[in-house]
């Protein structure tokens, strides 16, 4: 023969929930848990608003050309090209020379020049986040956000300085425009593991 049950109905079982639960919410063991808690949550606050003045202000219109959609290319697999000034500061705008737009044009897939551009940040993009991400696992969150922040400031002067360019048309604003997304994109992403780090 089986159990008798406790609790005929669900009603019943719902309503002997919810008189537990008063009860355990006033005793001293429930208070100070909740008083715990409460704790918590203001100290997440705090830092959130601490890491939150602390960051930098980055300029609207950049993060505008941050979401622009990109087109890349798979088919394309060669790791070398023009880097557009991107790779290393003060990450403003060097439009390559014509023997190495040629170079690139003639190498690999048959893809557009603009489309192996954007290709060549994407992966160099990827690369230096997972450098970051080894460096940073050995440093200090001090020295990461001191290091990080004058990086970041790089890159936005360096980006203004590209939206103020004067630039001719055809293939040299082709060629802008894929440094300004990626400028753009580098410095978000930057800031996005830096406020992750922030926040612990």
């Amino acid at each position: 023969m089986g159990r008798r049950a406790k609790y005929l109905t669900q009603a019943d079982r719902q309503a002997a929930r919810r008189e537990q639960k008063a009860r355990y919410a006033q005793s001293d063991l429930g208070k100070s848990t909740r008083a715990a808690a409460q704790l918590r949550a203001q100290e997440r606050a705090v830092h959130a608003q601490e890491a939150l003045a602390g960051t930098i202000d980055i300029p609207a219109a950049m993060r505008a050309y941050a979401t622009h959609p990109f087109c890349m290319s798979w088919a394309f697999r060669d790791a070398t090209g023009p880097a557009l000034g991107l790779q290393k500061a003060p990450f403003t705008f060097r439009l390559p020379d014509s023997r190495s737009l040629r170079s690139l044009e003639c190498r690999g897939s048959k893809d557009p020049l603009r489309v192996k551009l954007h290709t060549l940040q994407f992966t160099w993009a990827i690369e230096a986040a997972d450098a970051r991400r080894t460096e940073w696992l050995v440093s200090s969150t001090e020295d990461v956000i001191e290091l990080a922040e004058a990086e970041l400031k790089a890159w936005i002067r360096g980006w203004m300085q590209m939206e103020t360019r004067t630039v001719l048309a055809g293939m040299e604003a082709e060629i802008w425009e894929v440094a300004m997304c990626w400028g753009a994109r580098r410095t978000i992403m930057l800031a996005e593991d830096l406020e992750l780090r922030r926040q612990g």
